[in-house]
């Protein structure tokens, strides 16, 4: 794995865990009350958004740290963008397919 990539995806995913829990409590919150605060549904939006996008970029960094070409994980990333709105559960399963899943071709190469 290229190292670079790999930090850069292991912090983006703990950040995509963080803001999945804020989201949880977010919409916990927004049962709470018998009046609706708006804030709540604006910020479970914005939060949403957030976990997508992290969970997504994060998927992606670990494509790149596996040493794929940017061409070839931006086939990946546009085709979990696409799925990742019909099966929101999708985007969690990126990173752990580009993990275990891809073969390694950062490996040690003669020049």
């Amino acid at each position: 794995m290229i190292p670079k990539y790999r930090n850069r995806g292991i912090f983006q995913l703990i950040c995509a865990f963080f803001l999945t829990a804020a989201l949880v409590v977010a919409f916990s919150q927004l049962g709470r009350w018998k009046k609706t605060n708006d804030i709540w549904i604006v910020l479970g939006l914005f939060l949403y958004i957030g976990a997508y996008i992290m969970w997504t970029k994060a998927g992606f960094s670990f494509v790149r740290a596996k040493g794929y070409p940017r061409d070839h994980a931006g086939s990946m990333f546009l085709f979990l963008m696409i799925v990742g709105f019909c099966v929101p559960i999708a985007v969690f399963v990126l990173p752990a397919v580009a993990l275990f899943g891809l073969d390694d071709r950062s490996g040690k190469k003669k020049r």
